[in-house]
């Protein structure tokens, strides 16, 4: 329940003694809230490795084994999509110990978000095995490319939260980079949806290649390779 702070009307009706005891109430209450939200990221993190662990764990196990020779084919081509599947979940894993790292407490909006992408990236396994047994399914693609971009949305939202105290003092230089940041994803899913339409076998090469790439290059040769391509 939230307690009255001072210059609340409930508060002058009190009397002294108790506007004293509301006071003290109130200071216990904002010492918790301040606890609660630097424990939060420790719990959260934690939360996230036990969830993504749960969705690996749950992509292996449908994995169906062959029961004839015949069934062979598909076992492998099965074993291919969950290979794909982890490097992709892998990124996103990737990418979201690196937010953490710049967090020291939690606010309710970084909380909110952080479930919100946790479900996108449920979606994650099921669009990537829809995509590759259905190679070629321009409905399919369109679909994983808006999961894919969705959990990319939810995962650049949550860094915001997380870096936002930074830019206290500079809220329109804030504004700026989250519009920046709006107007790429957009740009990425155009392509990526017109890539579906006109090149649907061409576009499930780029989705599996896109996170697997991403995520086995290491972040300084990410801005080597900006580098070279701005100077170019």
């Amino acid at each position: 329940m939230k307690i009255m702070h001072k210059g609340s009307r409930f508060y002058n009706n009190q009397s002294e003694e108790n506007q004293k005891k509301l006071e003290h109430m109130y200071e216990k209450q904002a010492m918790n809230e301040e606890r609660l939200k630097e424990s939060i990221v420790s719990h959260l993190s934690a939360l996230n490795d036990g969830v993504v662990a749960i969705y690996i764990t749950i992509m292996v196990l449908s994995i169906p084994y062959p029961q004839s020779r015949a069934d062979y084919s598909n076992f492998i081509w099965s074993i291919g999509t969950f290979i794909v599947s982890f490097f992709i979940i892998a990124d996103f894993w990737y990418e979201n110990k690196r937010t953490f790292e710049t967090v020291k407490k939690a606010s309710h909006g970084f909380v909110v978000m952080n479930f919100i992408y946790l479900a996108s990236l449920a979606l994650i396994p099921v669009t990537t095995s829809w995509i590759l047994f259905e190679r070629g399914n321009t409905f399919a693609e369109i679909n994983f490319c808006i999961v894919y971009i969705l959990t990319l949305i939810c995962q650049n939202m949550l860094r915001f939260f997380a870096i936002k105290h930074h830019f206290k003092h500079h809220y329109e230089l804030f504004i700026k980079l989250i519009a920046r940041k709006a107007l790429t994803m957009l740009f990425i899913a155009v392509v990526l949806i017109g890539l579906s339409i006109c090149f649907p076998y061409w576009a499930v090469t780029f989705y599996i290649l896109l996170p697997i790439v991403d995520f086995l290059i290491p972040e300084d040769g990410k801005h080597r390779i900006i580098k070279k391509t701005m100077r170019k």
